[in-house]
């Protein structure tokens, strides 16, 4: 649900118009499992690790933002300008699967280390205040502006909001540095238990869920017709329409797209040598990034966002013991229900 929330800024679902189609978070999920589905289902067959986990590449999420903004600024709130924001998506995958592609085609998989250090560390160092921003209007349901009056909305005014997420983190951290490298599963373990202790304190301080719920403690409900069997299962496949792109808006999101597609580059030398560390397999960068240009480049041609190999998952997922094609194969069913049913249930 976080993710769901964060392709679209938030001042789109609080415009005057809303947002265009039923169900933002909804489709937002949606966006989020289609990418996950193809990447998982092309690793199945294309890449030499057996239990790699595919994942949509959520460290892209701000680009998405800017993307949209770049479309609002020239199109405003309308369907036509959701129609130009999945256009851009699908457009800025087919681009980074083509660059993927290439540099695995012909063998420069090396070309992707020389990228300048202090190139890399601006890159991370910019998308971690990126989501630092977003991970706040989220958690806050507030535009967040770089200035006084939206750090003391954001910050100060829905102070008991960020502040739970702040002490889990903290906790985390403080585990972490103690006992991180004798229980390597303690960070998954301690995600799990935020929901069930969430809960528990708020039984104990006695604050019953309606409370909770007006206070912004919870997501708002999706919002969907209740059934899977209507269009709204198909949004993100159906929603772009070629006569109500706007061109002039997709020349000016030209250097946000070239942004992203170096961005992306990044993680394939850093995510696949580590895990085949992790798993002591020899590694073949070039076929990695082939495996990574069709699993872009499919999800690209249907709309569809970025997609990788997550070396975290997929460190957990070959702890766990998982591996062959028939294991990946069930990840992909699963996650094909959840697509399915998971936006109504």
């Amino acid at each position: 649900i976080p993710f769901g929330a964060s392709y679209f800024p938030v001042e789109w679902s609080a415009s005057e118009s809303g947002f265009p189609v039923p169900g933002k978070e909804a489709l937002g999920l949606r966006m989020f499992l289609f990418a996950t589905i193809v990447g998982q289902f092309v690793f199945t067959f294309k890449s030499n690790f057996n239990n790699g986990v595919g994942l949509q590449m959520v460290e892209n999420v701000p680009f998405c933002l800017e993307l949209a903004r770049i479309v609002i600024q020239e199109q405003g709130y309308g369907l036509p300008a959701l129609s130009t924001l999945f256009f851009l998506f699908g457009l800025s995958s087919v681009v980074v699967g083509t660059v993927f592609y290439l540099l695995g085609k012909f063998e420069y998989g090396r070309v992707v280390y020389f990228f300048p250090s202090h190139v890399l560390v601006g890159c991370i160092g910019g998308i971690g205040a990126f989501i630092i921003a977003t991970s706040v209007e989220v958690s806050t349901n507030t535009v967040f502006h770089f200035t006084l009056e939206g750090v003391e909305e954001c910050f100060i005014r829905h102070m008991h909001l960020w502040l739970p997420v702040l002490a889990f983190e903290v906790v985390l951290r403080i585990l972490l540095k103690g006992f991180g490298d004798k229980y390597p599963l303690l960070a998954p373990i301690y995600y799990c238990l935020i929901t069930p202790v969430f809960y528990m304190c708020l039984g104990v301080t006695g604050i019953d869920m309606n409370t909770a719920a007006k206070a912004g403690y919870f997501f708002p409900p999706i919002s969907t017709s209740g059934s899977v069997f209507n269009k709204d299962l198909l949004d993100i496949f159906t929603i772009i329409n070629i006569g109500t792109i706007s061109w002039k808006a997709v020349v000016k999101a030209i250097p946000t797209m070239v942004s992203l597609t170096a961005f992306s580059l990044i993680h394939v030398p850093i995510n696949i040598p580590a895990f085949a560390i992790s798993t002591n397999v020899e590694p073949d960068m070039n076929a990695e990034l082939i495996a990574h240009g069709y699993s872009n480049a499919v999800s690209g041609i249907f709309g569809g966002l970025q997609n990788y190999m997550a070396y975290s998952n997929s460190v957990i997922y070959s702890k766990s013991n998982g591996k062959g094609k028939a294991s990946s194969l069930g990840i992909v069913s699963v996650s094909a229900v959840i697509f399915v049913y998971g936006p109504t249930m």
